[in-house]
């Protein structure tokens, strides 16, 4: 792995190559090749990159996804979501799309369509910002709301579902999530 980062290749795709492939390693899914413009708006040169990580061997494509192996996953996802500032604005991306109140009457309904494909990578996220920030109220909120997008767009269990349990009964998010 450390070969293919240090060839030429990969270091002549600037500064943003390697936190960009950890944000690629961090989410299960990886990343809809469809939600790179909105994903990722400072990185310009995104389909020659992902072409690059590609010919190196670092990812691969699947159905609509850029993704990577569980060996690569593990070895280049950031081990602390907050030190990864491309991640950190994912995640903002992710928290605004989550944050309107999805009903059928409502309008805007079809546009919160996106989580179907998203659930994965958003659950993800969230359950790791709970667990290592299970104080915040704007983690406690996006879930309530993400909780909401897949009761209407996907409904399923969630890992996160015992997480809301172990709330304190007297915790203000725990009615909403």
């Amino acid at each position: 792995i450390e070969l293919s980062l240090t060839s030429p290749m990969f270091e002549g795709l600037g500064p943003d190559a390697r936190e960009f492939l950890g944000v690629i390693a961090f989410y299960p899914q990886g990343i809809d090749e469809k939600n790179l413009s909105w994903l990722f708006p400072s990185i310009t040169n995104t389909n020659t990159i992902l072409d690059t990580f590609h010919v190196l061997t670092l990812t691969y494509r699947s159905h609509g996804y850029i993704a990577m192996l569980a060996p690569l996953r593990d070895y280049l996802c950031p081990k602390d979501a907050k030190s990864s500032p491309l991640l950190c604005a994912t995640k903002e991306r992710y928290f605004t799309r989550l944050s309107i109140f999805v009903d059928p009457s409502n309008p805007g309904f079809e546009e919160a369509r996106w989580i179907v494909s998203e659930d994965v990578n958003v659950e993800h996220l969230l359950d790791v910002l709970a667990t290592t920030d299970a104080n915040s109220e704007d983690i406690w909120d996006t879930i309530a709301y993400f909780m909401g997008h897949l009761y209407w767009h996907k409904p399923r269990q969630t890992v996160l579902r015992s997480k809301i349990e172990q709330l304190s009964d007297n915790h203000t998010s725990k009615p909403k999530c």
